[in-house]
């Protein structure tokens, strides 16, 4: 490798180092704490891959306005807003998925007005991007400790306050490395992604509460 060449690596690497640490900094009370991981598998997934998650962070929250979507924070929910979380589907096991909760405005329901209906609209409007985001990290991290992807959405008339007291429903879905991929070479649909794997809801002010305080494991 000649100088110049030399000189256009360190620099290409310089700004990912830049990048990295202003991406967490900007995120880090998003982000569930390192030290608040219960195993150290769950430790050393946060410290390798922590920039990772707040580059999904970063890239969904400048697709969608403010008054729209907002990821939660540490005082919010015991694990913030995103993370590397247990399946609550998979007891017994340290199984790690890359998760992001967030807080969105409601959309119209343009599948039906159930339960079914609100679920597929708000994947619909928000959840494909969240996943294409959570997915290009997950192939990008490349890590065998990484079992899949969680989306984590709650979502009501607005996304300022509380999230148990202003939010109406909610859901936790957690996705399989291997049918992500699936889903992202367009070899399944979005729901028969979602019927095979493991989905969480949540109705109310007690049952949201849960979702941040209980449901999700660091």
């Amino acid at each position: 490798m000649n100088r110049s060449s030399a000189k256009s690596t360190f620099r290409i690497i310089l700004a990912t180092l830049i990048f990295s640490s202003m991406a967490l900094a900007g995120f880090e009370a998003n982000l569930t704490p390192v030290g608040d991981y219960s195993t150290p598998k769950g430790t050393s997934l946060a410290q390798k891959h922590g920039s990772s998650l707040a580059k999904v962070l970063d890239e969904i929250t400048k697709v969608y306005k403010p008054e729209v979507l907002r990821p939660l924070n540490t005082q919010e929910s015991t694990v913030g807003g995103a993370g590397f979380w247990k399946n609550p589907a998979k007891c017994g096991t340290d199984n790690r998925y890359m998760g992001v909760m967030f807080i969105v405005a409601k959309p119209a329901y343009i599948f039906g007005d159930d339960r079914n209906g609100h679920v597929a609209s708000v994947l619909d409007k928000y959840g494909k991007s969240i996943l294409e985001s959570l997915t290009r990290e997950l192939e990008a991290a490349n890590d065998p400790g990484l079992d899949g992807v969680a989306i984590c959405i709650i979502w009501g008339d607005t996304v300022h306050g509380n999230p148990s007291k202003v939010g109406q429903e909610g859901m936790a879905l957690f996705l399989a490395k291997s049918d992500v991929i699936l889903y992202k070479q367009f070899k399944l649909t979005i729901q028969n992604l979602v019927n095979r794997n493991d989905l969480f809801l949540f109705n109310g002010g007690k049952e949201l509460e849960n979702l941040t305080q209980f449901i999700l494991e660091a």
